[in-house]
């Protein structure tokens, strides 16, 4: 990657690469014009699937957070509560549960990023991220990020993203009962 540095000694050459690229390279690594909107054009779409790959499963591991019946009853009774928080000391008159069971759930929910916890005192408040909500929200949106960011990435199959309703699938469409 780089040019020879002549020493104090005319007579040695050390290898030491400089912080410039080699001009004697320099027409070697210099793109094509010509494929330049090829290579522009497959970056974009690389970003694209990296993109959409990130989406869903940053909202992957929040649905994994959330598929517990007892942890998805404590975001709902989160969300209800005002300023969308709780104290633990509510929530172990509520469930029928030891408070171990119960810290883990919190826990569980704390590490997936859905809850925030705050030490007031002696007891644990639990907040509903706004952004985990909004991330949960916008996954299942047809509309959503990850929603827009898969119909770019598959546009050119009509079997999977259909500018019609009409079925594309190889199986043909399913008759209408009673046929």
């Amino acid at each position: 990657m780089g040019t020879h540095q002549a020493d104090d000694t005319a007579s040695s050459r050390s290898s030491v690469p400089t912080d410039g690229p080699d001009p004697a390279l320099a027409a070697v690594d210099a793109p094509d014009p010509a494929q330049d909107n090829t290579l522009q054009h497959d970056i974009a779409d690389g970003l694209a699937d990296i993109a959409a790959d990130a989406v869903a499963g940053d909202a992957a591991a929040l649905f994994k957070a959330l598929a517990d019946p007892r942890r998805l009853q404590l975001v709902a009774l989160a969300q209800q509560a005002p300023q969308a928080e709780v104290c633990f000391c509510d929530l172990i008159d509520v469930f029928p549960l030891p408070q171990s069971s119960l810290s883990h759930h919190l826990r569980v929910l704390v590490d997936a990023g859905v809850f925030e916890r705050e030490r007031r005192g002696t007891w644990s408040w639990y907040r509903l991220r706004d952004e985990a909500v909004a991330q949960l929200t916008d996954a299942l949106r047809l509309d959503g990020l990850l929603h827009q960011l898969l119909r770019r990435e598959h546009a050119d199959n009509p079997k999977l993203i259909s500018a019609t309703d009409a079925p594309a699938s190889q199986c043909g469409a399913i008759p209408p009962a009673g046929d």
